[in-house]
């Protein structure tokens, strides 16, 4: 058969492109490989996928050589699963990490290297939390995602009926209202005022609210050390005290115990007129009763001129295993997850879009004050700040469809957090110290130095 010349050249054409085609689908053309230029790196969390897909795509305009591939895991099994994978080197290169988690986990994560991240830069764009909780021995180990704070959550119609004008500002002005809210038909509560004296049994935050209470007594929980347990001291036992009187039927501000139901369904049911909780967990009530009409209010303090809030939030690390194949070498990859790590938290963009798609209160100090501002002075504040970028539009719609935001967000810049080896051992502490006073086995100074001694013992053990 013969061709003629355009037709030999046209199928020459073709089988030159084909060829280079299948070289490189095959990844074998040297120079044109776009993959061999890339890195991915894996990411672990706990959040639905569509909460990182446009910062993971913003990130990568600026740095195409790098992929970022999420894996969402269950919030119950998270821990175990990392802890496990990365025993066997199978860990992600950049995972989210508890605000707690340093004393527990902090040998598995690489700190920012030097010019990445400083802690002076910490300290101005982060509340002190994130210090305390994320930087040691002059290292930063992970920068916070956000920062959600413990806040009184209450019933504004109970309130109103016992004629709270106001929430309490104080734990003496909380034990005060009690009697106007409260009430108690022989030796059965029919409706509590607070969910406050009790364990976890029924008190979804009781450790965290124990814990401020101590921590607004002025004790350290733990000593500088990380050996021993500090808070069955002294100024312990004076905080222990005032929490679980109001589990105490023989105090005058009683007004909880353990036969009532979960706090959180005691609100939405109408059968408390107050919890304490976080952001996320306000927002859970109102969709669970939308009839509800839910206040929130600061945390009550001991001391109103040294406040002292309690935090509970996730950040991001990098693991001290990142490394990835780079043209046919293994390279340590901790310089580009870091990259990743403080383009997602540092960012105005990246930070506001996870507090869009979330609804939780940010970390970064300049969003914490556009907020603030917001709250003060809506309509002054939208005037100013809509003509400006996009992240902080953002943060003031935010705002102005839930106000309530403002206070979790404010009470960052005096939150405060404490290491320990793990929350769940905490909580098993306290509950018994707890469940031991009120059922008569032991003096509540007693109570808690059995506590102490145990998380003592666990310290000593790591």
């Amino acid at each position: 058969m013969q061709f003629t010349k355009k037709q030999i050249i046209f199928l020459t054409v073709g089988g030159v492109t084909a060829f280079i085609l299948a070289l490189v689908a095959l990844d074998m053309l040297p120079g044109l490989n776009y993959k061999e230029n890339i890195t991915t790196l894996t990411f672990w969390g706990v959040d639905d996928p569509k909460i990182w897909a446009k910062t993971i795509t913003n990130f990568r305009t600026d740095r195409p050589d790098l992929a970022i591939s999420y894996k969402r895991i269950s919030e119950d099994n998270y821990e175990k699963e990392l802890v496990n994978a990365m025993a066997l080197g199978k860990g992600p290169d950049i995972f989210m990490f508890e605000n707690n988690w340093l004393l527990k986990h902090g040998d598995k994560v690489a700190p920012a290297p030097p010019g990445k991240m400083t802690t002076d830069t910490v300290k101005t764009l982060f509340p002190q939390v994130a210090e305390d909780d994320f930087l040691a021995n002059n290292q930063v180990y992970a920068l916070p995602l956000y920062i959600d704070t413990l806040a009184m959550v209450y019933n504004r119609t109970l309130f109103d009926q016992g004629e709270i004008v106001f929430p309490p500002k104080t734990w003496n002005e909380v034990a005060l209202a009690t009697s106007a809210l409260k009430i108690v038909e022989g030796d059965t509560i029919k409706r509590g005022a607070f969910a406050l004296g009790g364990s976890s049994r029924n008190i979804v935050n009781a450790a965290d609210i124990v814990s401020a209470f101590f921590l607004q007594n002025g004790n350290s929980m733990v000593n500088k050390e990380l050996n021993r347990s500090t808070f069955s001291d002294r100024k312990g036992k004076d905080a222990f005290s005032i929490y679980v009187r109001f589990a105490d039927p023989a105090s005058s501000s009683y007004t909880w115990n353990q036969s009532l139901h979960m706090d959180s369904e005691a609100l939405v049911r109408g059968e408390v007129a107050a919890i304490f909780a976080y952001a996320t967990e306000a927002q859970d009530l109102e969709d669970r009763n939308s009839f509800l009409d839910i206040g929130v209010a600061p945390l009550p303090q001991i001391d109103p001129t040294d406040e002292v809030s309690m935090a509970d939030y996730w950040g991001l690390a990098v693991s001290g295993r990142s490394s990835h194949k780079i043209k046919g070498k293994m390279v340590n990859t901790t310089r580009e997850a870091w990259d990743f790590v403080i383009f997602a938290t540092t960012n105005e963009d990246a930070a506001s879009t996870y507090m869009a798609h979330t609804g939780r209160p940010p970390a970064l100090r300049t969003l914490i004050n556009e907020i603030i501002a917001t709250n003060e002075n809506t309509a002054a504040a939208y005037a100013v700040y809509k003509e400006r970028r996009p992240a902080l539009r953002t943060v003031i719609d935010k705002t102005i469809a839930n106000p309530k935001l403002g206070i979790f967000a404010s009470q960052a810049l005096t939150a405060r957090s404490w290491l320990r080896l793990g929350e769940e051992s905490f909580a098993e502490a306290f509950d018994g110290a707890v469940e031991a006073t009120l059922n008569g086995e032991l003096a509540a100074p007693k109570a808690l130095d059995r506590a102490g001694g145990i998380i003592t013992e666990e310290l000593q053990s790591r």
